[in-house]
């Protein structure tokens, strides 16, 4: 990690671009993304205009998390819809929409109904970047498309989309309720439990048995309910997770349990 700080930024733009290898290339762009000078911005945006697919990628990357806050932001989006309008490279067009996700304030109505046109793509990976994208988005379309995404045939699409509609956003209406509730016996775990979870902040009466049921059942990878259990507000589960957290059950990390009960019982729930 040492060595690359000491590289120039034109050693970096080099090795990012010929090196046959292509594993540090994670940090050659996260090391260029610090570097928040003009001159590196500039040389980035450039590669953007580049005729190979490596190059384009290696500049797309790199502006879309340019300095913290961001540097240059307004351009960067200008440039990747500009891309967008010329490009059907799904490996192109996929990593732009990631890229939208890191800069999604400056998401417009005008930008989403453009977006838009890939939310039947038959590309996993573009429709996997689209929901990414409209994430933490209110636009009204953003969330229809949402809605349809949550029931993609891929599983980590359904729980991507499932928690950007029901965590990532505050609206609540009767369209993304049931969309969170159908993903309430999904197959897929993480999905599933993104729903119930959504339900739970909505305080939505019809998952408090699905709760009940997923405590019961408990296990490492349920962070994601006892989040639930606290988002519900319900003094009935203190009494509940007294009663898991005296069993002898290896699953789950008693420390989780006993820290949500000790935030519930310091909560108000008139």
């Amino acid at each position: 990690m040492s060595r690359i700080k000491n590289y120039t930024d034109e050693q970096l733009f080099y090795k990012l671009l010929h090196n046959k290898t292509r594993r540090s290339d994670w940090s050659y762009i996260r090391e260029l993304r610090s570097r928040t000078t003009r001159s590196v911005y500039e040389r980035a945006i450039a590669l953007t205009h580049a005729d190979h697919q490596r190059a384009v990628l290696a500049g797309i990357n790199i502006i879309a998390q340019f300095g913290q806050p961001r540097r240059f932001g307004s351009r960067s989006m200008n440039r990747f819809f500009q891309i967008l309008k010329n490009t059907e490279d799904w490996y192109i067009v996929s990593t732009i929409l990631v890229s939208i996700s890191h800069n999604r304030e400056l998401l417009t109505s005008e930008r989403v109904q453009f977006l838009s046109r890939y939310r039947k793509s038959r590309s996993v990976e573009i429709r996997s970047g689209l929901q990414h994208a409209l994430c933490g988005c209110n636009e009204a379309l953003a969330i229809e498309i949402l809605i349809q995404l949550s029931a993609d045939r891929i599983g980590h699409i359904r729980d991507w989309a499932t928690f950007a509609l029901g965590s990532a956003t505050g609206l609540d209406n009767d369209a993304i309720r049931q969309a969170l509730w159908e993903r309430t016996t999904d197959t897929y775990r993480a999905a599933r439990e993104e729903g119930i979870r959504g339900l739970a902040i909505r305080k939505d009466p019809r998952v408090k048995p699905l709760l009940v049921e997923a405590l019961a059942n408990i296990d490492e990878q349920s962070s994601c309910i006892l989040e639930a259990i606290e988002a519900f507000k319900d003094p009935d589960f203190i009494t509940l997770l007294e009663q898991k957290a005296a069993e002898d059950d290896t699953r789950v990390s008693k420390d989780w349990l006993l820290n949500t009960l000790e935030r519930m019982k310091q909560d108000d729930f008139e």
